[in-house]
């Protein structure tokens, strides 16, 4: 009760444009903020998502919740964690892969049996394309086996404290891999920590050239949230039958202040994307920042 009254009087007097001074102290602390902007007279946000959640990524607060502790299947949202586990392998970038019918997974998208790539190409086609044979190739490329590349993705899911989590294999092709939108989130903000994985999510294309031939690819990127009104830092999406579509981002306003998303089981395609918009917008208009 205590906190929704100082959330109310906050908001009043932001709403009203009553804002103390610098001097008044108590709009100068940090960690009041963001507040609920109760006197917009919104009750909240319907979403088709099964799960979801919105973190402020200043203060970590919880802005919006929908069973957020409820394990379920996250799809290609998994090659974060992919992408985490290889890079504690401190890979040669420049090193050349060639693809391998063990890595074929699923049907190609955009690297074929026999072609040549660097580790940087095939990391980069992973998290934007979302391409599966890619993964397995970076797997393979570590040394390790697929199962034991899985233990280390589980242990550090462990670490990390993503206690809903349980992952089967590297590509999130298997329904088995599971976690709660609270996971996720831990998942993506620690991910986007990383330089060499935030800079190529928040690529809306790139383009595979290969040195050894004339192979020119255009790779584009799965969130089409880029391409959207949001202004997007990051993102990772996911899909199969078993996952609904799914959908982790980062986006900001025109204040810059910062959000993660996450929503998981939107019903369509469609609905991935409108679930995701209607949060941020509902977000940064239900909650104020400094």
């Amino acid at each position: 009760m205590f906190q929704f009254l100082v959330s109310f009087i906050l908001s009043t007097l932001l709403s009203s444009g009553l804002v103390l001074s610098s001097g008044d102290g108590l709009l100068n602390n940090n960690s009041l903020y963001p507040v609920r902007d109760y006197t917009s007279g919104s009750i909240g946000v319907d979403i088709t998502a099964k799960a979801a959640l919105v973190v402020d990524k200043q203060t970590e607060q919880i802005l919006f919740a929908k069973d957020e502790q409820t394990a379920l299947p996250i799809a290609s949202i998994t090659k974060l964690m992919t992408a985490l586990v290889f890079l504690d392998t401190n890979p040669n970038w420049q090193a050349v892969v060639i693809m391998q019918p063990s890595d074929e997974v699923y049907r190609a998208k955009y690297v074929y049996r026999g072609e040549s790539w660097t580790v940087k190409e095939l990391f980069w086609t992973m998290l934007i394309g979302s391409d599966n044979n890619a993964a397995m190739a970076l797997v393979r490329f570590t040394g390790l086996t697929p199962t034991e590349f899985v233990e280390r993705m589980n242990q550090k899911a462990k670490n990390l404290g993503m206690n809903n989590s349980f992952f089967l294999d590297p590509t999130g092709l298997s329904e088995k891999n599971i976690a709660s939108a609270n996971d996720v989130w831990l998942l993506a903000k620690t991910a986007w920590e990383n330089e060499f994985i935030l800079q190529p999510v928040a690529q809306a294309s790139f383009t595979l050239q290969s040195t050894s031939s004339s192979i020119m690819r255009k790779v584009i990127n799965t969130n089409l949230l880029l391409n959207s009104f949001l202004e997007v830092k990051a993102g990772k999406t996911g899909f199969i039958d078993e996952a609904g579509y799914c959908l982790t981002t980062l986006v900001a306003n025109q204040e810059a202040d910062e959000v993660f998303l996450v929503v998981l089981g939107s019903a369509t395609e469609d609905d991935r994307w409108q679930d995701a918009k209607a949060l941020a917008w509902w977000t940064f208009n239900n909650w104020l920042w400094p």
